[in-house]
């Protein structure tokens, strides 16, 4: 294997640039070293005037100069050491000791940018550290809160924690200041590439060319331009100045956020704004006498901008691009023959208008009409005039809806529009798409399933830029968006609050959705285009005028001109469509004898639009009967298919055969089809929606024969014949190059074998539900004939299909189809064979489907190694899975889990009412909800911009309270709108635990240990506020908000308990109490909602009904830790959440246990119940939120494998070569061999043993670290132990070697100066051991001698490095190149020589992660993703993998070891990989 891919695996572990060696500049005890500066720059005095006190800079060298040189007027000794640094780094540079610094402007700002890159590359391996300990902070912050709420209970640790979190506060200090630094440098940077093109721009506007622009405006322009270099050019000055001060000084400097980079980055986007807003003005100025000029300026620095991004920039655009709206509105106009002024102008100059485009308070304005009454030619107009209009919003961006093309009808099309539009204007507002993109890098992000996600989070953020101080977002045909058009209205509703300077233009036909929508916005105006008729008409003349115009064939004839324009205007009753359509019959015309012939015609024509159609029905009723069979052929499947199809699918789908099925015919068919359709770029469209709509209303018994179900069967029927072809579907139908390449990753092959059959895969199976289960009755023979049909096409295709549903990015078209199906079978063929097989696959897929939307060859891996054994799918294709020689073991078949979604940092959980939709809101102020049958995300909402620790549903779960330390925010989760902000003001060692009242109307917050506050949610005011008493403090309110429960820790000696009391709010009567034996640390305590039930948990788990007495009425005495508890809204059912992940579920009438569930790794968040008790939804730190049957008429319960109590707490593990030995190191501190029995069915022996508890010298052990090894003849262990007496003392690594039945062999001491560990390797005769160790910049690898713990050898490179053994060998690759390890032929036989070598195989299997987690979820072969591993498949720990040549085994959380065995490799791979022998890969 070439070098480059040793470096592509150790691309993973760390940046791609290398570090510095260092700079002679980085002294010591010195910002400096002791280096003279020049003469001429040892004194900087002030800048005099001279008789160029009146001159101003003519060009942006001179502006850039000006600015640094007042600079240094009033930052001199910061210029001094500045200029002292770029001497040295141009000396360093050239070689020779001479003053090089350049007095132009634009090569003095080149030296700057190239100081900065070479003061970067000195600071490199800091700012790699730096990183690497900010995302250990990220998880430290991650349980920070949980640890928080935790403390709630425990006052006594209150006063420490605040002490500890204050000291993380400080600790990150260091870490915020650098990220900060590198955002702000990348800024500063690549807006001074943009002002300084801009300036260019400003020195050639003032003069004879634009008189009305004087010179001292523009002056005043450039002075404030030139405040804003000053303002970048310190802000990088200092950065420099940062990076070569000496690190001691600066760490302290960090700490103390003596440089503050924000309020520096602040400041210059002050001024930008400044400058925007004069620049503004300026341009407002300039339209007076130069409009046209100033327009074709602006695009061009659009242009200049977009040519100027970097390419990660240009690359989210290319992926976020979906069309360009300025295209679509030239392609519209052309379409409709060039805009016309007196079709819009009558809007324009409306008072509604005025007052939308003047007043701040209106910022939205709907314009609603009919079909053809000109709403997108009022839209092209005012989105042209608006460019113009003074005053005119900073931004505009447009989009066109169309309903019958599926580019241009959803809600995620909408928002790519617009946020295109936007992006390539503001460059800047880039940024908040690079959020997410900069984790992702692929188109994935704008059309996956969570694009409205992605989409929606971030026009929020552009909207709220505080750089934009005005924009207009214009939308036409709002009601032709037909997917997501709820979630469009409630985003655009809820923008007018959140971002009152955006104003907002929708028009749409009068659709009732719509209107109750925009009708409750305070902020929206209406303009009606029924109740303006005659506004309407006039547009409408105006428009058949110019139509007239461009008659060739009457233009001679003036007579027949005004007798065509009077006929058409008294019928078209002002509808723009009717005359549009008429205009399109007029022109097929080539000749005429007079003038009556062509009045004839338009006599012929029928008023309306219903008419007009019924006319061109009755034409098609003219042709000849194949002609009339194949147009109403045509027309009924365009009406019945689910999107426009393109040349290739309508002759499939319309059962075209030969001659008709080319592309020139079909053409001439379609045409022959009267005007209902239309063609572009190869694609059949409806020329409108309203043509659509009638064939499929008023019209649909003249297209539709018999019965519209009839079509759909027909389609369904067609489909499946063009999917069974030979050939067309089969596995890796693209040749994928290996099972884990991702959608985003995808090249389509030319030609494409999916042309032409894209929609059959999509839609076959909706067009059988609505053909054979549709509102007509069906005889139930044709559904068993459809249904074996379908049966036949599944055994064989049902994973190609799936792989191509992954490659289209519609995996739910497939999960929705199938549902649908078995849903319908259940109710007719519940008890046919095939409905056992549907059933299962529907659950297969969606229970894989996370996967198989990421990764299309999953479909033939993961999700069939990981489905149940007993799963008639897998078993069915067992066979594509014959190249995994040893699967690992799994259920047997389908759990309680009914899906698993996969998200991390979620907080909280709640149902809908119906039960149809899951909600979580999430520790960084967002929320999600999903559609729980099909898994779908159907929602995304941001409820703050900070980090939210705690949050509360309320009981009808249309409500949420979000609290963060300052306040507590109360959400309508339905539409996303914010109700009330409350002040909280809590304590920094506390969060808020908020109670809704069962009505909604008052909210409790228990602030700490204080009190208790009550809030009128209609007012948002403070209604009372109940004060502590001391040592109760409050711990929850019923919902009726009538008891409130308190208590206090109790302790003597060994024994901890708390006391609880029950009291009447009004009266302060005690009305229950309790004493209950808890653990002060592990303490849970939780309240049913009217305070009758308390689940206590400290030393046993206790759940106690408090009106019945005092004795509990369920205890287990597990050793789990309790993490959640929740009641069910009925208070009939109890869910308790343990530590380990596991779930129990508790009838409490009847005292019993109904259910035991495992699938979660790790602790829980929140659980919540639905509200018919029958599922339960858990949300855990293992990323996961999982939904659970729970099925009161028996009790399930997850059996543990077998001994995994003992043996599931893997730190980490080693495989021995032969593949008999495991061994492993484990939570409680022993060391373990696995010694596997020959038969793998059988469970073997396992052997245990303490690690040392001191060295020799009486150092307890503080920790183990890195992976034990075994030696290759399986005799011998080694792990790295480390001893320290304490945290902040010396710590010492030490080898403690065993024999295979860890019987101690040796302890060897290693040097003290190591940081860390590496990697470690028996040499193959087992009598030296090799450690690979950081220190620094070193990577030091040493030899010992195993028997006498002598070091034989040391080899020190840099970088990560790892070992690995080819053939009889120990290799040791690094990040230059590979070393082959071995003895000396010499008389020493203990020498160890490093002999370069040029042979890399690869490193074989090991584990990656996925994008956007620290999760190691896939298992690879040389850095190639192969297998997607399910959460409960994962590592425990990074080192609880092992491998050899050809078996993988992983030391999971739940299940023990799971192992997978493949072929042998070959002794030269070449093109070899584990999957060559699959027919599927």
């Amino acid at each position: 294997m070439p070098r480059r891919s040793i470096s592509a695996f150790f691309k993973r572990l760390q940046p791609k640039k290398g570090g510095s060696k260092g700079s002679r500049l980085s002294t010591p005890g010195n910002i400096l070293p002791a280096v003279s500066p020049p003469a001429e720059l040892s004194t900087l005095t002030a800048i005099t005037q001279t008789d160029d006190e009146g001159k101003v800079a003519s060009c942006p060298q001179e502006l850039w100069d000006e600015a640094y040189d007042q600079l240094k007027t009033e930052e001199t000794k910061l210029l001094q050491v500045y200029e002292v640094i770029l001497t040295n780094t141009l000396n360093d540079q050239n070689g020779v000791n001479v003053n090089s610094i350049k007095a132009n402007g634009d090569e003095r700002r080149a030296q700057l940018l190239l100081v900065i890159e070479a003061a970067q590359k000195k600071m490199h391996t800091e700012a790699r550290v730096k990183e690497t300990m900010g995302e250990g902070m990220k998880i430290v912050n991650s349980v920070r809160y949980i640890i928080t709420a935790a403390v709630q209970a425990a006052p006594q640790a209150a006063l420490p924690w605040s002490l500890v979190t204050m000291s993380l506060d400080i600790l990150q200090n260091p870490l915020k200041q650098h990220q900060r630094n590198t955002e702000g440098i990348s800024y500063t940077t690549k807006r001074m590439e943009w002002y300084w093109s801009l300036s260019n721009d400003l020195f050639d506007r003032a003069g004879p060319t634009n008189p009305s622009i004087t010179p001292n405006m523009r002056n005043a322009l450039l002075s404030r331009l030139r405040e804003l270099y000053k303002k970048i050019i310190l802000f990088q000055v200092k950065s420099i100045c940062s990076y070569y001060r000496n690190r001691g000084l600066q760490l302290l400097r960090e700490f103390a956020m003596v440089d503050d980079w924000e309020e520096s980055l602040k400041e210059i986007r002050v001024l930008e704004q400044d400058f925007q807003s004069d620049c503004t003005a300026y341009m407002g100025l300039e339209r007076t006498s130069l409009s046209h000029q100033i327009k074709d300026c602006l695009e061009n620095l659009v242009a200049l901008q977009v040519k100027g991004l970097e390419q990660q920039d240009r690359d989210c655009l290319r992926d976020l691009y979906i069309t360009n709206p300025r295209n679509d509105r030239k392609r519209l106009l052309e379409a409709k023959g060039g805009l016309l002024p007196d079709s819009f102008n009558w809007v324009m100059e409306s008072a509604t208008f005025q007052q939308w485009h003047r007043e701040k308070q209106t910022n939205l304005l709907w314009i609603k009409g009919d079909p053809g009454k000109g709403k997108t030619m009022i839209i092209c107009g005012l989105s042209e005039e608006l460019e113009s209009m003074a005053p005119s919003p900073d931004l505009l961006s447009y989009f066109f809806c169309q309903g019958t093309d599926p580019n241009f009808n959803s809600a995620t099309a909408v928002l790519r529009g617009l946020i295109y539009l936007l992006a390539i204007q503001r460059p800047s507002l880039i940024s908040h798409l690079q959020e997410e993109y900069k984790n992702v890098g692929s188109r994935t992000l704008f059309d996956g399933v969570n694009a409205w996600v992605t989409l929606s989070g971030t026009l929020r953020r552009m909207l709220q830029d505080p750089a934009l101080e005005s924009a207009c977002l214009v939308l036409d045909a709002l009601d032709e968006c037909d997917s997501g058009r709820k979630y469009l209205l409630d985003l655009i509703v809820e923008s007018t609050s959140v971002a009152p300077q955006v104003k907002w233009i929708l028009s749409s036909r009068n659709s009732p959705d719509i209107e109750a929508k925009l009708l409750k916005c305070q902020t929206a105006v209406v303009i009606d285009l029924e109740s303006n008729d005659g506004h309407v008409a006039d547009s409408v003349d105006a428009y058949v005028r110019a139509k007239i115009q461009q008659l060739n064939l009457i233009q001679d004839n003036e007579d027949l001109r005004a007798n065509l324009h009077r006929a058409i205007i008294d019928k078209s009753n002002g509808t723009f469509l009717w005359a549009a359509l008429v205009f399109k019959e007029i022109e097929e015309l080539r000749t005429y004898d007079d003038d009556g012939e062509v009045l004839e015609l338009l006599q012929d024509i029928p008023s309306g639009l219903v008419a007009l159609y019924d006319r061109m029905v009755d034409q098609i009723d003219q042709l000849s009967r194949n002609d009339q069979q194949r147009c109403r052929n045509l027309l009924a499947v365009m009406a019945t298919a689910y999107q426009p199809l393109s040349l290739e699918t309508l002759p499939i789908m319309a059962g075209l055969k030969d001659r008709l099925a080319r592309s020139e015919p079909l053409k001439t068919l379609i045409k022959t089809c009267g005007s209902f359709l239309t063609v572009r770029d190869n694609v059949v469209y409806f020329v409108h929606q309203s043509a659509k709509d009638y064939l499929v209303g008023e019209g649909h018994h003249r297209i539709f024969q018999p019965v519209p179900e009839a079509v759909h069967r027909d389609l369904f029927r067609l489909s499946l014949e063009a999917l069974e072809k030979p050939g067309r579907l089969r596995p890796n139908i693209y040749s994928l190059p290996y099972p884990g390449v991702k959608t985003h990753e995808v090249s389509v092959p030319q030609p494409d074998p999916l042309a032409g059959i894209e929609y059959c895969c999509m839609y076959w199976l909706r067009h059988f539900c609505d053909g054979f289960f549709g509102a007509q009755a069906v005889i139930m023979d044709d559904i068993r004939e459809g249904v074996d049909s379908i049966l036949t096409f599944v055994k064989t295709h049902f994973l190609h299909w799936i792989e191509i549903l992954s490659l289209l990015r519609n995996i739910q078209a497939g999960v929705v189809s199938l549902q649908c199906l078995v849903k319908n079978l259940s109710h007719h063929l519940d008890t046919y064979d095939s409905f056992e097989f549907f059933q299962d696959a529907a659950r297969f897929m969606l229970h894989n489907r996370s996967i198989l939307e990421i990764a299309p060859l999953q479909t033939y891996v993961s999700a069939l190694i990981f489905s149940p054994t007993q799963s008639p799918v897998r078993l069915h294709f067992k066979n594509t899975l014959s190249w995994i020689k040893r699967l690992p073991k799994v259920d047997d078949d389908w759990g309680p889990c009914l899906n698993t979604l996969y998200a991390s940092g979620v907080q909280a959980v709640a149902f809908s009412r119906d039960s149809l939709r899951l909600t979580a809101s999430f520790y960084n102020g967002r929320g999600r909800s999903w559609d729980i049958a099909t898994g779908d995300l159907i929602r995304d909402l941001e409820f703050s911009s900070v980090d939210c620790p705690s949050s509360t549903f309320s009981e009808d779960r249309k409500l949420l309270a979000v609290s963060s330390e300052k306040k507590t925010t109360v959400w309508d989760i339905e539409h996303g709108d914010l109700i009330h902000e409350l002040d909280v003001d809590c304590p920094s060692y506390s969060m808020p635990r908020t109670f809704f009242s069962t009505d909604n109307q008052f909210l409790a917050t228990i602030i700490g240990d204080e009190s208790l506050k009550i809030w009128d949610l209609s007012t948002g005011l403070l209604l009372r506020q109940i004060p502590s008493e001391s040592p109760h403090r409050p711990l929850a309110i019923s919902r009726d908000f009538k008891l409130l429960a308190t208590g206090t820790f109790k302790h003597i000696a060994t024994e901890e308990w708390k006391a609880i009391q029950i009291s009447d709010v009004a009266t302060n009567n005690i009305v229950y109490e309790l004493e209950v034996e808890t653990s002060f640390f592990d303490d849970v305590t939780v309240f049913s909602k009217d305070l009758a039930y308390l689940v206590s948990a400290g030393k046993a788990v206790q759940v106690w009904h408090l009106p019945s007495g005092a004795e509990p009425i369920i205890m287990t005495n597990c050793e789990k830790c309790l993490d959640s508890a929740v009641f069910s809204d009925d208070t009939s059912l109890l869910a308790l959440g343990f530590r380990d992940g596991d779930v129990e579920v508790w009838n409490l009438a009847g005292k019993v246990k109904i259910g035991s569930y495992r699938g979660h790794t790790n602790m829980f968040y929140s659980m919540a119940f639905s509200a018919d008790a029958k599922l339960l939804a858990t949300a855990s730190s293992d990323e996961t939120v999982k939904i659970w049957a729970i099925d009161l008429c028996s009790i399930h319960v997850d059996d543990p494998p077998e001994n995994l109590r003992d043996n599931c707490k893997f730190k980490s593990t080693a495989l021995s070569d032969d593949r008999d030995y495991v061994a492993y190191d484990s939570d409680e501190g022993n060391i373990n061999v696995w010694h596997r029995h020959k038969d793998r069915q059988l469970p073997g022996v396992r052997r245990s043993r303490p690690l040392p508890r001191e060295n020799a010298e009486g150092i307890s052990l503080w920790l183990w670290q890195g992976k034990p090894v075994i030696s290759r003849d399986s005799r011998l262990i080694a792990l790295e132990c480390i001893f320290s007496a304490g945290q902040f003392c010396e710590r010492l690594h030490q080898i403690e070697v065993w024999d295979i039945d860890l019987r101690p062999i040796a302890q060897i001491p290693l040097r003290k100066w190591i940081d860390s560990h590496v990697d470690m390797a028996f040499l193959p005769d087992g009598e030296f051991l090799a450690a690979a160790h950081r220190h620094g910049e070193i990577t030091a690898i040493t030899i010992w001698r195993i028997e006498t713990g002598e070091l034989v050898s040391v080899f020190n490179t840099s970088g990560q490095v790892r070992f690995y053994f080819q053939q009889a060998g120990l290799y040791l690759a690094t990040q230059i190149g590979c070393y082959s390890i071995c003895r000396s032929d010499s008389e020493d036989p203990s020498s160890i020589h490093f002999t370069p070598t040029h042979h890399f195989p690869g490193f074989g299997y090991y584990l990656i992660s996925s994008e956007n987690t620290i999760a190691e979820d896939w298992v690879s072969w040389n850095g190639k993703g192969m297998i997607w591993l399910p959460v409960d498949f994962r590592p425990r720990e990074c080192g609880s993998f092992s491998a050899v040549e050809s078996e993988v085994v992983i030391g999971t959380a739940r299940r023990d070891f799971i192992t997978m065995e493949f072929e042998e490799p070959p002794a030269e791979l070449g093109d070899w990989t584990p999957w060559t022998s699959s027919g599927s890969l």
